[in-house]
């Protein structure tokens, strides 16, 4: 009983990454003023140009990394690392970009904090891959 538990999660958490690569790999334009603003600063230190080109491009990124991940989900693969990565990525958007006291940052704590859950509970018996 205890997997088919962790399998929902997986399952669950897979869907929602891979529903928001989608989004922005799809609608990039509706995605470009959700870059966190200290990011392209970042990229500015760097003596590297910030437009709508490399905005894109960060969007794209971003989109196909979600969607890696959702498919690390759903497939249990990797599943500590993978959890571990998108527990990392859902604290720094909940609390860099997002308003941690807005419906959207904590929303995306308790995404973190799912994440978080499966990174503790391990894999489950219909995992792929260690």
């Amino acid at each position: 009983m205890a997997d088919i538990g962790k399998l929902l999660l997986r399952l669950s958490l897979g869907f929602i990454f891979i529903y928001f690569g989608l989004q922005q790999l799809l609608f990039q334009e509706d995605w470009l003023q959700l870059i966190p603003e200290y990011f392209l600063n970042f990229i500015a230190d760097l003596n590297i140009e910030v437009n709508d080109i490399l905005r894109s491009k960060i969007i794209f990124i971003n989109g196909v990394f979600l969607i890696f991940l959702g498919l690390g989900f759903i497939g249990g693969i990797y599943m500590r690392f993978l959890s571990f990565l998108g527990t990392i990525y859902l604290l720094n958007l909940s609390f860099f970009s997002l308003n941690l006291f807005k419906i959207e940052g904590v929303t995306t704590l308790g995404l973190a904090f799912s994440c978080l859950a499966l990174f503790f509970l391990g894999n489950d018996s219909f995992c792929l891959k260690e």
